[in-house]
Formats: C-alpha cells, structure tokens, sequence
C-alpha cells in the first residue's frame, strides 16, 4: 500500500513537470535563453531523480532475478542526479540576477566544486556505503552520509539568500520587475527545503519531489503571470492591468474620497523612436 501511495505521488509530479515542459518549450519563439536551458535542464534533473527513485521503491526489498542490479543502479543514479538540482538552480538564480554571459561562464566551473565533490563520493557509495547501503536481501538503507547531499545542498540555498539579499541592497527593489524577480527567487528554494527536511527526518516519505516540483510549478506560473502583465520593452505593467487596477480602485472607492486619472501626451515623440530606437524611447 505504501508502495501503490508512494508511486501515485511521485507520478503526479512528473506529470505536472512534464506538463511545465511541454508548455514551456511550445511557447518558445526565437533563440532559447541561457536561464530558459537552465530551467528545463532544472526539469529534467528533477524528472531523472523522480524516476529513479521510484525504480528502486518498487525493486526494494525484492528477490528477482536482476533485482539487486536495478536497485543499486537505481539509487546510485537518484543521489547522482540529485546532487545537481541544487546546482543547476544557483546557476539559474545567478544568471536571473546578473543575465552576464562572461560571468555566467566563471560561475559554471566556481559553482561546481562542491557538487564535484559529491558525485565522487556518490561513485565511491557502491564500495563503501558512504550514501546508501542495499543487503543481501536486496533493501536500500541510508549510509552513515546520506546527509551530505542535503546540506551541500543548503549551503547553496543559503549562498542563493546571501546573492539575493546583495542584489536587494544594490538594486534597492525600486521598480515592479526587480521586486517580482526577488520574491519569485526568495520563494523557490525554500519548499524544496522544506520537503527535504521533512523527508531526512521522515524515512520513507515522500517530501522532496512535491516541493521541487510545486516550486517549480510557482516560478513558471509566476513567470508567465509576468509576460501577461507587463509590457516586454519596459517592464511596466501593461494597458490590461492599467484597466483591472482602475476596475478595483472605483468600486473600492470610500465615500468621501476622490480618484485622479492624469493622461500626458509628449509632442514628437515618435521622432525619437524614429530615430534613437524603441529602447531609448
């Protein structure tokens, strides 16, 4: 029964994944950006970890003829994978910060150390049990450091907090963009965290894959919220949302109080268009 429950939550999350991907990939018009590889390289990961971990909950405990191989390859694959979803998402929050090209390319080599680190010791765990153990009755059991992905894992949400607070401090959060960019990063990281707290001291639960998955769900919903919103050139929010947000201050209107509406209209202002670009317009 646990089996049956465990395999219907982690199904879910694919699917929804699945779904974010399909979407995201149909909508895609022109070159893909380096932050759009690295959200859905972030789905892949995520999908590969879900798989994998759901072979060897189903293989687990169980005597078949290749039995002991799946398991094992199975685990292995889901530490080895999941050592990356931590990774891969600093780069995509860094590149979302500071969209460098250059410094995108130091930060890919920086970033990777400790995760380096952690696929060597995964690769080490089929000898010396360091992240998983599987006996000879074919049941997986956690090594004596199965803790270590997650807190290299931490240590790269609170590396994620500190760019965050840095950019908050530089920026100042003074337009609509910076500050939708800021809460969208603030909140992704902290439901995997979440799950993966709960899961380490819950074994057998399922808490990992739904937070990454309903995090990622939020950031793409979040990110799409802000295409319809806001005008692409400017950032400002658009003619739909100009009409909605008049819409709710008239009916909300207090008796008593007055609302102003101040339209200005620039004189040969197409010229500058014309002639410096829609940017500098």
């Amino acid at each position: 029964m646990e089996k049956i429950l465990y395999s219907e939550i982690t199904i879910l999350c694919a699917i929804v994944s699945i779904v974010v991907w399909v979407n995201d990939t149909r909508k895609s018009r022109g070159p893909v950006m380096i932050n759009q590889k690295l959200f859905r390289l972030l789905l892949w990961v995520n999908l590969g970890a879900m798989f994998f971990d759901l072979i060897q909950v189903l293989f687990n405990g169980t005597l078949y003829k290749y039995s002991y191989l799946i398991e094992t390859a199975s685990i292995f694959l889901y530490y080895l994978l999941y050592c990356f979803i931590a990774y891969i998402f600093t780069l995509y929050a860094d590149y979302e910060l500071y969209p460098d090209n250059e410094r995108f390319k130091k930060k890919v080599v920086i970033y990777a150390i400790p995760t380096i680190v952690m696929v060597l010791m995964c690769i080490f765990s089929l000898w010396n049990g360091w992240y998983f153990i599987v006996d000879e009755t074919n049941t997986y059991s956690r090594g004596s450091l199965f803790y270590i992905p997650s807190v290299v894992s931490f240590g790269y949400i609170l590396y994620i907090l500190r760019m965050l607070t840095m950019y908050r401090r530089n920026s100042l959060l003074e337009t609509n963009a910076q500050r939708d960019l800021y809460g969208r990063l603030f909140v992704f990281p902290l439901i995997p965290c979440v799950g993966a707290v709960l899961q380490t001291m819950l074994p057998g639960s399922v808490w990992i894959f739904p937070g990454t998955t309903l995090a990622i769900l939020i950031n793409y919903i979040s990110i799409q919220n802000g295409y319809m919103a806001r005008d692409h050139l400017t950032g400002l929010y658009n003619r739909s949302q100009l009409e909605s947000f008049m819409n709710y201050q008239l009916k909300n209107l207090k008796k008593g109080h007055y609302f102003f509406l101040i339209l200005m209209d620039l004189d040969k202002f197409k010229q500058i268009n014309d002639t410096y670009g829609h940017v500098v317009g």
